[in-house]
């Protein structure tokens, strides 16, 4: 990082479903080794190469036959339907959203400049189609989950956990001081999964600006964010 700071503007950006963005961010199971030999998620061993645009990770827990790797331009089309079908995961809960202001995918232009960033991670099948994702946001020395999302019926397969030990890795690498996320306290896959791979919460009336800002963006969109919490896994 050479101690300076890159940010990247929240304004424009949709409400997450999963964990992060409003609807989810998760974590890995347990804590393996990092690319730089530092403990990362426990019980996983990546075996990440970031160089270049077919920059892709193995983890033990993953199912075979499914990869981690950074996005590709002709993936960007398909997230926004991988974004809708894991956000019907929450029609039971209570979390939000007004009327005047529904749930969207993210937009063409975020995911295409976290594509060109390297900040776009995938999941994808055997075929090398897209089944999930994690975008990344740069707030000052934080990396940021900004949205993590797996297709329902690809669950239990391990690719959300690989996912975010992607993340993570990816910021270890990078030079930032943490990552962070933001999640509900009571739904199970969100603060609960998150806790269980490293990730802790942070007082409300203890956040930098970077992170006010995204509970405050949160706030605006209508979501709960009584029921939100910033959770934050040092490197």
């Amino acid at each position: 990082m050479g101690g300076e700071e890159r940010r990247l503007p929240l304004e424009g950006a949709a409400p997450g479903y999963i964990i992060g963005r409003g609807w989810r961010r998760l974590p890995l199971d347990g804590a393996a080794e990092s690319a730089g030999g530092r403990p990362g998620a426990k019980g996983l061993h990546l075996q990440p190469n970031f160089a270049g645009a077919n920059a892709r990770c193995q983890t033990s827990r993953m199912t075979p036959g499914y990869s981690v790797r950074l996005s590709r331009r002709a993936d960007v089309a398909q997230l926004p339907r991988i974004e809708r079908a894991a956000l019907q995961r929450f029609a039971d809960y209570e979390v939000g959203f007004r009327a005047q202001a529904p749930a969207v995918p993210s937009s063409p232009d975020t995911l295409l400049a976290a594509h060109a960033d390297g900040r776009l991670w995938v999941a994808a099948d055997a075929a090398e189609q897209p089944v999930g994702f994690a975008l990344l946001l740069e707030l000052g020395l934080f990396a940021h989950v900004e949205e993590l999302a797996v297709l329902p019926e690809q669950g239990g397969q391990g690719l959300g956990s690989a996912l975010l030990e992607a993340a993570c890795t990816w910021a270890d690498t990078r030079g930032f001081s943490a990552v962070t996320l933001s999640a509900y306290r009571d739904v199970p896959w969100n603060a609960p999964f998150c806790a269980r791979h490293g990730f802790v919460a942070l007082a409300e009336a203890e956040l930098p600006p970077e992170l006010v800002q995204v509970l405050d963006r949160e706030r605006a969109l209508g979501l709960r964010t009584d029921r939100r919490v910033i959770m934050q896994r040092e490197l």
